[in-house]
């Protein structure tokens, strides 16, 4: 979830491109390759051959998935909808479970699925050393929630595509945020103000939760880093291609007949 929140999060926060097509290749610490392709206001995130296209002007999120040939479009206030009504059905569902908790379990509880009624965290972001990463100079921050760290993002303001106004882009993903779990620290002010400062060319965020059933959990981190940026031309990774058909959400999200 994490991962995924951290690609829409990075997504949100590009530039508009003029005539210039960039490709960024990122690895991560379980050996996952990802590439971004840039270009104007769309970016295309590619994961394993499937993608997921944001047009940043128009607010449309696309998922093609090219092992089907079908691809579905939503816009951010729509995702959020969708978000709304899974999450409200979700708590109605928790409601009974939570009955059997003691108090201190319902707390951690609703704090990790980010039930309506979870406390949000005091986020602190701490700036820290400049470093080198891809070959671009680049600034480490911690991220405190509730006292305790839980990423560590280096960003760059010196990437070829970071130029421009950022306002716009970084109040899309605050909307974007105003629709996640009320409990995620990604979507605290703090955090979205250091979006506006650079691209995040590496991450090393925290990816276990605390389950209040397993106390004692052990910690689990993830790292990804850009290894590469370059030039290129992008227009075949941002469209849709032709033939394709039309889907829905909900049927996207479901497995492929057979696969378990």
């Amino acid at each position: 979830m994490k991962k995924t929140c951290f690609i829409f999060a990075a997504a949100l926060i590009f530039p508009t491109l003029a005539n210039a097509g960039w490709m960024v290749d990122t690895k991560s610490s379980d050996g996952e390759a990802r590439k971004t392709y840039i270009e104007g206001s769309i970016l295309c995130e590619e994961t394993d051959g499937d993608y997921v296209i944001i047009d940043m002007k128009s607010k449309q999120i696309t998922i093609v998935n090219n092992k089907t040939k079908t691809y579905a479009t939503s816009t951010v206030d729509e995702m959020k909808k969708m978000t709304a009504d899974f999450k409200a059905q979700a708590d109605k569902s928790m409601a009974e479970a939570l009955k059997t908790m003691a108090p201190e379990q319902q707390a951690a509880y609703k704090k990790m699925m980010g039930t309506s009624d979870a406390k949000k965290p005091s986020v602190k972001v701490q700036k820290k050393n400049d470093e080198k990463i891809a070959g671009f100079s680049s600034t480490k921050y911690e991220i405190m929630s509730d006292n305790k760290l839980v990423e560590e993002i280096w960003v760059s303001s010196e990437v070829p595509f970071f130029d421009g106004d950022f306002k716009q882009n970084a109040d899309l993903m605050a909307e974007a945020a105003s629709g996640m779990a009320g409990g995620d620290y990604t979507s605290d002010k703090a955090y979205l103000e250091l979006m506006k400062s650079g691209y995040p060319v590496k991450q090393r965020s925290l990816s276990s939760a605390e389950m209040p059933n397993m106390p004692g959990m052990p910690e689990s981190w993830s790292t990804e880093e850009v290894k590469s940026i370059q030039k290129m031309d992008v227009a075949k990774y941002i469209t849709v291609p032709a033939g394709y058909k039309k889907n829905s959400y909900m049927d996207m999200m479901q497995p492929p007949t057979g696969e378990k």
